[in-house]
């Protein structure tokens, strides 16, 4: 539904290095950071900081990536969305490989994203926008995170 490219996001301030890992330990301790609750068919962003390698050679070969048990911890929270900068999501050593699981589950990928270590909030309303695409089981998306304003009255 068009509600499920809008949902709610928690973006988790994790600042990995090439190569690095993020592990549900990672994404726990940041979430209490934040003070904010990962709740069912909340989208879930993790800023590593690795957009800064976009134009480099290593983008993609030195990325970032998750453990299982990360993204294991994201489909138990019943996230609508998993996003993050990171360009290369699984550990090539790491068996069994995520990828199985978290394809059986319903959540969506997002990934890779720009920007989100300036996101100055840890809940902001996102705004998904794919190309309609038929028979295509991914798409480029416009990705708005819309913060929000101070309080009126």
């Amino acid at each position: 539904s068009l509600a499920r490219l809008m949902p709610e996001a928690v973006v988790l301030q994790i600042p990995r290095g090439a190569g690095e890992v993020v592990t549900a330990d990672d994404l726990e301790k940041a979430l209490a950071d934040t003070g904010e609750e990962v709740r069912p068919g909340d989208a879930l962003l993790i800023a590593t900081g690795w957009d800064s390698h976009w134009d480099q050679p290593d983008f993609f070969s030195g990325s970032p990536h998750f453990r299982y048990s990360a993204v294991e911890w994201v489909v138990e929270c019943g996230c609508g969305i998993l996003g993050s900068d990171a360009a290369n999501w699984s550990d090539v050593e790491e068996k069994p490989s995520f990828f199985p699981m978290f394809f059986q589950s319903s959540t969506l990928l997002l990934a890779p994203l720009v920007n989100l270590t300036k996101v100055p909030v840890p809940r902001v309303q996102l705004i998904v926008a794919p190309l309609r695409i038929r028979g295509a089981c991914a798409s480029p998306c416009r990705v708005l995170a819309l913060v929000p304003g101070p309080a009126k009255g």
